[in-house]
């Protein structure tokens, strides 16, 4: 984006004829600040960026749209409690377009969803899922005041404790593992260039289609010795000269039309040396030719 483009973007430029007694670039230009997100100011609505307060499921096409997931929503108040507004975001599922209502609720601190989905329940109970419990600030105070529930909790503290020791010993053990920094980016190094340096040498093998070769044995190296390979140039040149010959021998092959198989080894040799010789030769030869037809024209 060019600057003058930029700067119109971000509602920074100033037209030639702007002058300040018009009023800011808004006023100038007839436009509110926030744009597009005001277009439905004055029914008491204004369009912002809404994020899933918890895990819903749709109920258009069922599918769950997680916590976080950020759509263009239209907020707008409908209430109070005490002195706090009630605001109400409606909003358009994403693969569906069922229209999914969410409300604030300033009395239990929450979103309460009105239309649309509703919220899953995913409650995590730490008794049930081997977490640890909190306890409240009255059972805190019963453990100070009472001694036969403190020793009846105390009890049962140290029977989680014995339970959970081989696995806090194994929590232990990793974590000793892994507290010294420097040995630990050590034996990466060294893993590192390990492996460096075999793909180097991987690379200054000869290509063999990724299949890793034997090593090399006697044997193979007397085999290989003992493989003579032919040079193929000569034959090269037979084939040539066979084509040449057959480019230009006759395709009377009994020698009617008084046509002779010594003429044509004549004709096949000619076009050789014409072949073998430069293009300066051929052209030289060409002009001699020329003159020659010339004096025999002149001297008739």
């Amino acid at each position: 984006m060019s600057s003058l483009a930029a700067a119109r973007a971000d509602n920074f430029y100033y037209p030639k004829d702007w002058d300040p007694s018009k009023g800011s670039l808004n006023q100038y230009h007839n436009s509110h600040p926030l744009r597009e997100r005001a277009r439905k100011l004055d029914q008491g609505i204004l369009i912002i960026r809404f994020e899933v307060p918890f895990n819903i499921r749709c109920n258009g096409c069922s599918n769950c749209i997680a916590k976080g997931v950020r759509f263009n929503a239209e907020k707008k108040a409908v209430g109070m409690y005490m002195s706090t507004r009630i605001y109400e975001f409606s909003m358009k599922c994403h693969l569906c377009h069922e229209l999914i209502v969410i409300k604030a609720d300033p009395e239990i601190t929450d979103y309460v969803v009105l239309k649309g989905a509703y919220k899953i329940n995913q409650d995590w109970d730490p008794k049930k899922d081997g977490g640890i419990v909190v306890r409240s600030e009255k059972e805190q105070k019963k453990l100070k005041e009472d001694p036969f529930f403190a020793l009846e909790n105390s009890t049962a503290d140290m029977e989680v404790k014995k339970s959970q020791a081989p696995r806090l010993a194994k929590l232990q053990r990793v974590k000793e593992v892994y507290e010294d920094d420097f040995q630990i980016n050590s034996d990466m190094r060294r893993t590192f260039r390990e492996d460096r340096r075999e793909r180097v040498e991987t690379q200054r093998r000869v290509k063999n289609f990724g299949l890793r070769l034997l090593p090399r044995a006697n044997i193979d190296r007397d085999l290989a010795k003992a493989v003579d390979f032919k040079s193929s140039s000569k034959a090269d040149q037979k084939t040539k000269k066979k084509l040449t010959e057959i480019r230009h021998e006759s395709i009377f092959q009994n020698g009617d039309y008084g046509v002779s198989k010594r003429e044509d080894k004549k004709k096949v040799q000619l076009h050789q040396k014409l072949n073998k010789m430069s293009t300066q030769a051929r052209n030289q030869l060409k002009k001699n030719k020329n003159q020659m037809k010339r004096q025999r024209a002149l001297h008739t």
